[in-house]
């Protein structure tokens, strides 16, 4: 019976696209930030004066993406960056996160969100992985790992409550 109760009688949501917390000093990630989930991510955080480092192989679409944003959020204080990263090649993530890392001191949220579509996502990556697995599954992963020690040392600036990832 509670179930049932529950799906019936929703609450609203406490926290929404319209009424997020100021993100000012705060620092994200987001692979595939071009278009689609990750663009509409991309905008959340901006608009509350977050710092966003839009990840992709693609500085031009990167750059249509962030003036895009920007155009949106005129009234925010954050800022938009170009983080050059293929997840499929496997030896340019640390580069990538070595870039990262050489400007900032912290980072609030990865949000790995890339993935390729159409023909060519079942072609094989530079290291004879299917390209949908690398960078979907494999690349994700070695970009968090990478980071996973400055995603940890942030908790630690963060109040309580507020963390999701925590130092064991």
């Amino acid at each position: 019976m509670n179930v049932i109760k529950q799906s019936a009688w929703i609450p609203a949501a406490t926290l929404t696209f319209s009424n997020p917390d100021d993100q000012t000093g705060r620092v994200f990630i987001v692979t595939g930030g071009y278009s689609g989930v990750g663009y509409e991510l991309s905008k959340i955080p901006y608009g509350k004066h977050g710092t966003i480092d839009i990840a992709g192989r693609n500085q031009e679409k990167a750059e249509d993406a962030i003036n895009g944003i920007r155009s949106v959020g005129r009234s925010s204080h954050g800022q938009l960056e170009f983080l050059k990263l293929g997840l499929a090649n496997f030896a340019s993530i640390p580069e990538s996160a070595a870039d990262f890392l050489s400007r900032e001191t912290r980072l609030d949220a990865l949000k790995n969100n890339a993935g390729p579509i159409g023909p060519d996502a079942c072609t094989r990556a530079m290291v004879g992985i299917e390209l949908t697995m690398s960078t979907n599954c494999l690349g994700p992963f070695f970009l968090t790992q990478c980071l996973l020690p400055l995603l940890q040392g942030t908790t630690a600036l963060s109040s309580p409550g507020s963390i999701r990832v925590r130092k064991r």
